[in-house]
């Protein structure tokens, strides 16, 4: 089964939300291939990889006082 997962960050971003997101699917991608759509607002990390066999791909976002994430990246790469 394919699976594409959305969430506003993820590991190397040690938050309860991206840890319990991590955890999830790294179990998930044992049996399944996923894709986790993720945002970087620091633009410092890699935009795909790779990691425990969950292929992370991290996009731009605006995020004003962190307080929410809008990335219009996202919604271009999960419309059919």
């Amino acid at each position: 089964m394919k699976i594409i997962k959305v969430c506003p960050g993820y590991y190397p971003a040690i938050v309860r939300v991206e840890d319990h997101v991590r955890s999830i699917s790294e179990r998930l991608a044992r049996e399944h291939r996923l894709a986790l759509f993720a945002t970087d607002p620091s633009g410092e990390l890699p935009k795909e990889e790779s990691i425990n066999g969950v292929l992370v791909r991290r996009l731009k976002n605006f995020s004003p006082s962190g307080a929410y994430h809008v990335s219009f990246e996202i919604l271009r790469e999960l419309r059919p």
